[in-house]
């Protein structure tokens, strides 16, 4: 005969069912072999959650930006300007700086920096500072038996150099006095990435140990340190703002994302080709190019491949967005400039730009409203446009939507790896084998490298009514 179940019953049934869910969920949330999340855990050490972030409120209320140029250099990686600066239509040369110290034959340029106080300049054991037209302001010396790395990453007070060593030293913008200086373990592989108050960069200790940190750039001091494993050789580092992700790339093939405060693994695409340059990053996307050709784009928060895109050949640079068009831009090995949609990953157009230069890296800035009124832009683009380096000593200007050749500055000389700056109504360009300029009455030889000064070109009324918008306006003729 049935009887009903006890009350006591119910309780048991009840209880051994919550267990069975417990248990079922404590393994797929804390095993990191379930559901294939194996390859997080390869990422990085198992003492990654041991690290310590510094809460806001403890951090000071100024902050040690902003970073000029930031955006296209550190955190997206796809050479921006600053949208509030505005380019005239044309540019024209200036003056040629030499540098303090002159670079002899076979030598490399030294590393550069720029903003609006002036040149900072990085020799194997001397950081020079000048102003704008290229008078040196301080200099600041290491010791002999060691040497200096990377462009000095500058902020509004500070700027910060690495040495060959693994010293840090964190100076004065103003004066060079020595603020702090840290020794980390091993050697710094990559230049630093600052965001905010913090400095992130990767370690190489030994053949194939390599740790990612984060600093409190005020202090010195360290929020966190974690081990990457299996990376062969870990590219500059990159920072989606929207999810607050730390993204680098590896040849092996693999993007992998870290959270910013913790340091801990996001996520980790593998099997993405041979990937010889960092992830570009907007919005909650990252586009990466691989030494096959292809340039691929990929959903951060959804996880997931978005598009890809057989490129003419392989990418020579990193990607440029061009904000209010909707596309991304990318020099290839064979010259061309290809343009891709960033939403859909459709082919946009392409032309050939013929670049001879070292330098291959396209970035976007904005046209003035005289410029764009000159080149019939349209109007609801605000005057972005694409600037190339192309021929053996140009940069080429494009209209982002039709492809069209807009303008041709002249460089006078080759550009280095550094793309140039602008500031004002100056543009400046750090040049291999400057050529003297037609007025120049001076004999003296030229140097190997130098600093070219361009100026903004003021059309006269005569030569506003004799040119038209499909014109090149090429720099040429302006000087004329």
């Amino acid at each position: 005969m049935y009887s009903p179940p006890r009350k006591s019953e119910f309780f048991l049934v009840t209880l051994m069912v919550l267990t069975s869910v417990a248990i079922v969920y404590g393994i797929y949330h804390f095993n990191p072999y379930f559901m294939n999340r194996k390859p997080l855990s390869e990422s990085l050490s198992e003492n990654q959650n041991k690290s310590l972030t510094i809460p806001e409120s403890s951090m000071e209320p100024e902050g040690l930006g902003p970073w000029d140029f930031l955006e296209q250099k550190n955190i997206s990686r796809t050479f921006i300007n600053d949208s509030q600066f505005q380019m005239g239509t044309t540019y024209v040369r200036e003056s040629t700086k030499k540098l303090i110290y002159e670079v002899v034959d076979n030598d490399s340029p030294p590393k550069w920096s720029v903003d609006e106080d002036g040149f900072y300049f990085v020799y194997p054991k001397e950081l020079v500072k000048t102003n704008l037209n290229n008078e040196q302001l301080w200099f600041f010396k290491i010791q002999e038996d060691d040497q200096l790395l990377f462009s000095p990453v500058v902020g509004s007070k500070y700027l910060f150099a690495i040495s060959k060593k693994g010293y840090l030293y964190k100076l004065n913008k103003e004066t060079g006095e020595l603020s702090w200086l840290l020794k980390v373990r091993g050697e710094l592989v990559q230049n630093i990435l600052p965001y905010n108050s913090f400095l992130f960069f990767v370690t190489s200790e030994g053949n194939e140990d390599f740790f990612i940190y984060k600093l409190n750039g005020h202090t010195g001091e360290q929020v966190w340190k974690n081990k990457l494993i299996g990376l062969t050789k870990p590219s500059p580092l990159t920072i989606n703002e929207s999810l607050k992700l730390i993204m680098l790339t590896d040849p092996n093939g693999s993007l992998l994302c870290l959270d910013f405060n913790s340091g801990n693994a996001y996520w980790q695409k593998k099997k993405l080709g041979t990937i010889s340059f960092p992830a570009n990053t907007f919005g909650e996307s990252a586009v990466i190019s691989n030494d096959e050709g292809k340039a691929i784009s990929i959903n951060l928060k959804k996880k997931s491949i978005n598009w890809e895109y057989e490129l003419p050949s392989k990418a020579t640079s990193n990607f440029a967005y061009i904000p209010s068009h909707g596309i991304v831009a990318v020099l290839t090995e064979n010259g061309y400039l290809q343009t891709i949609e960033a939403r859909t990953g459709e082919g946009h157009w392409r032309y050939n730009t013929r670049n001879e230069q070292q330098n291959s890296d396209v970035f976007s800035i904005r046209f003035n409203n005289r410029a764009i009124a000159k080149y019939s832009l349209n109007w609801s683009h605000k005057g972005w446009t694409i600037i190339s380096p192309c021929s053996s000593d140009r940069l080429c200007i494009f209209n982002p939507e039709k492809g069209q050749l807009v303008n041709r500055l002249q460089l006078r000389g080759t550009l280095t790896q550094y793309i140039p700056h602008f500031y004002n109504d100056k543009l400046y360009a750090l040049l291999k084998a400057p050529q003297r300029l037609p007025w120049s009455q001076s004999s003296e030889p030229m140097p190997n490298f130098a600093v070219g000064i361009y100026k903004v070109y003021s059309p006269s009324e005569r030569t506003q009514t004799k040119s038209s918008p499909e014109q090149s306006d090429d720099s040429e003729e302006s000087e004329e």
